[in-house]
């Protein structure tokens, strides 16, 4: 009876998670329309990769917002079945940012699949590997086959959480990175999971390994004064590590969480990641 009852508990689970994920779909498909962004599907390496697009071909700059790891985790120890965003928070930010010419969105490895995709998908890409050498290169690739698309001279990346992450790990393998926007990125994840006392991200690739070609890059780094899920003096630990006179820095909001309110007045902080 328990091993009935347990079965069961699961199989509803996973049909919840499946509603949550159909719906996370649903509101990011509505919110790119909405916005006049196309969606496409990028084939990038390894994975299949969504991406929401706003493109003025010829203008001289792309900015492109990485979304976050999603929904990797239900809880402390119970992985997701499905790391789709539920809530499309980044899209939010991309479509508020009049500051590039071509703007677009850029979803995860393993993010917003069908069902059949989803299961080839190993669920390491969500959790342990979830910055692992294919996953940054399929994101290296998905942003090349987008900047040809804008006819962009140059890319901003904007990266959220997690998608911080990667895109300072694309960028240091990039020359045409102009800045690189995060906003409560764990920068350093092996100083995160020791932080926070979890498990490291065994077989993912980490920011801090790539100092000297990061600290060629113009960088600013939104923390926010109440994120209990990475603590802001991670961000500012991780800019003192960088060469002598990069032009880097961590700017704190006071009031604002890891999920609030970073879309609430976003071109307002874009504005202030602009100041020198």
């Amino acid at each position: 009876m328990r091993v009935f009852f347990a079965l069961f508990g699961a199989l509803a689970l996973a049909g919840c998670q499946s509603a949550l994920f159909a719906d996370g779909r649903g509101a990011s498909d509505k919110r790119a329309a909405e916005a006049g962004f196309a969606r496409q599907t990028l084939r990038a390496g390894s994975f299949d990769l969504l991406s929401y697009a706003r493109l003025a071909p010829g203008a001289e700059e792309l900015a492109v917002y990485i979304e976050s790891d999603g929904r990797a985790w239900i809880n402390r120890t119970t992985r997701s079945s499905d790391p789709t965003p539920i809530e499309p928070l980044v899209l939010r930010l991309a479509a508020s940012d009049r500051a590039a010419g071509s703007v677009a969105y850029l979803g995860r490895a393993c993010q917003f699949l069908e069902p059949d995709a989803l299961r080839r998908c190993s669920d390491r890409y969500w959790t342990s590997a979830r910055f692992a050498e294919e996953v940054v290169a399929s994101a290296d690739a998905a942003i090349s086959a987008l900047k040809t698309q804008a006819r962009a001279q140059k890319i901003r990346l904007v990266g959220y959480s997690g998608g911080g992450t990667l895109a300072m790990l694309v960028a240091a393998r990039r020359s045409d990175v102009a800045e690189i926007v995060t906003v409560v990125a764990p920068l350093d994840h092996a100083a995160w999971t020791r932080a926070l006392e979890v498990s490291p991200l065994a077989g993912s690739l980490n920011p801090a390994s790539y100092l000297a070609p990061l600290s060629r890059i113009r960088q600013r780094h939104f923390v926010g004064g109440r994120d209990t899920v990475v603590p802001p003096a991670l961000a500012q630990n991780f800019v003192r590590r960088l060469a002598a006179g990069a032009d880097a820095r961590v700017l704190p909001v006071d009031g604002y969480s890891h999920t609030c309110c970073w879309d609430e007045d976003w071109p307002r902080h874009l504005a202030a990641a602009k100041v020198p």
